[in-house]
């Protein structure tokens, strides 16, 4: 699932449920489904969360999250 940053609230999308790539691809801004007047409603596949980075990839974000609530470790 390849996620992005919504460059209009900043929240955690999935490039499959928008036009990220057309709008990529044109040089526009890279907005979620909500915030894209083309769709303008969140999808309901997954909750609306900000994106969490700190120069990690959301990909890298997930896997911390996970690892620490499976082995109730603090990651950081």
């Amino acid at each position: 699932m390849s996620i992005f940053r919504c460059m209009k609230c900043g929240c955690a999308e999935n490039t499959a449920l928008c036009f990220y790539w057309e709008a990529h691809h044109k040089k526009e801004k890279e907005l979620c489904s909500e915030c894209d007047p083309k769709i303008g409603k969140w999808h309901n596949k997954f909750d609306k969360v900000k994106f969490k980075g700190d120069g990690k990839t959301m990909h890298d974000v997930l896997v911390d999250e996970y690892v620490a609530s499976k082995f109730r470790v603090a990651i950081g």
